[in-house]
């Protein structure tokens, strides 16, 4: 391994002027930290002094040469609509959804288009876009109500009630989907009610040696597995025998490395749900 690739192993370049030319503090830690990257990449110990005074001066040369490297930041998160979505996203599934979480998610998957970056970087330029977001969500949920353009031909065929009794259950007529590939989830409540209501358009899954059965399946032709793409959603909101269901068209399966799985979603084709469930969501 070269001087040279040792040193873009610092991570930081664009921060170099400052540890280079700061103390006698600042330059020995960037001596321990390429001591780490030369043992990390088993460099020959008897070289590794002289490794050392090359990676520095080199480091000194960029230093001193603003025009050769240009730092790669994103000063605001709306400045990449990748990195929006994914935070966007994952804050309507949940509002309350941590700050950290949000940078780890967004680092492993985009962290390479913005090498200069450091941690402090990605946690300030989160933290200024999160607020926002968090507070339209919960404006957002006071006045959640249904968007029967969301729900398809099924909005118009509900099952009467009993003339003489209150309805328990709030359902439309079955959707036909036979010949469909059709693909039962089980989800949070408040996941179900959004969905449900149009607000919510992309569903994830985290693809597990638990889930790898049903979530993907064996290609007959090459033998290969590849990710099942359902043409339906059958979806159920937790685990009582009472629980709402819906089912819900599927657009467009995506995988994402290393394990996400979304599932971007058409209109709900039929439901079946509790009365007070249509009550809170304003169905009738």
């Amino acid at each position: 391994m070269s001087g040279r690739n040792i040193g873009l192993g610092i991570y930081y370049p664009s921060r170099v002027a400052f540890l280079i030319k700061g103390n006698i503090l600042e330059r020995a830690n960037m001596r321990r930290l390429v001591k780490r990257l030369l043992k990390k990449y088993k460099y020959p110990p008897e070289e590794a002094e002289g490794a050392m005074n090359i990676v520095l001066k080199q480091c000194e040369q960029w230093a001193e040469n603003e025009e050769y490297y240009t730092p790669k930041k994103l000063k605001n998160v709306e400045d990449d609509t990748d990195v929006r979505n994914l935070i966007y996203n994952r804050l309507q599934m949940n509002a309350k959804t941590d700050d950290m979480d949000l940078q780890r998610e967004v680092i492993e998957r985009y962290g390479e288009r913005y090498p200069d970056m450091t941690l402090n970087d990605w946690r300030h330029t989160i933290e200024a876009y999160t607020p926002m977001v968090r507070e339209a969500s919960r404006s957002h949920a006071k006045e959640i109500s249904m968007q029967p353009e969301q729900i398809g031909m099924a909005a118009d065929e509900r099952t009467a009630p009993m003339e003489d009794d209150e309805p328990i259950r709030v359902k439309t007529n079955s959707a036909d989907i036979e010949g469909f590939d059709k693909l039962d989830l089980i989800i949070k409540q408040v996941y179900f009610d959004e969905i449900l209501c149009g607000h919510k358009k992309i569903g994830y899954r985290e693809l597990k040696e638990t889930n790898r059965a049903m979530l993907t399946r064996i290609d007959e032709n090459t033998g290969k597995r590849e990710l099942r793409q359902p043409q339906v959603l059958k979806l159920y909101a937790g685990y009582n025998s009472d629980r709402d269901s819906m089912l819900v068209e599927v657009k467009e399966t995506l995988f994402f490395m290393p394990n996400q799985i979304e599932y971007h979603l058409g209109k709900v084709l039929e439901y079946d749900i509790k009365k007070k469930t249509a009550d809170r969501l304003g169905i009738k």
